[in-house]
């Protein structure tokens, strides 16, 4: 039951995710949709490729609790730093 209810609430982040990336780039995009639908396309792999490679650099030299900590501080810092694009 338990494995059930963590595939039902990982399949409803990937939709949420999935669905406001591709928002996001339809609306940066929106004078040439072709190229939004390219880049939705090749985020996807690219990120988790991205995402493993540095996971594995990060690894053998930070904790986990040390990559967790920075993750975090960087997305503090980062959602100071940028403006809302409106």
């Amino acid at each position: 039951m338990s494995l059930l209810s963590f595939s039902l609430f990982e399949g409803t982040g990937r939709v949420i995710a999935g669905a406001g990336r591709s928002g996001f780039l339809s609306k940066i995009f929106e004078n040439i949709p072709e190229e939004s639908g390219a880049f939705d396309t090749l985020f996807a792999p690219l990120g988790v490729g991205m995402g493993s490679f540095l996971g594995g650099v990060l690894i053998s030299y930070l904790t986990f609790a040390q990559i967790f900590i920075l993750g975090g501080t960087l997305l503090l810092v980062f959602s100071f730093i940028i403006k809302d694009t409106k």
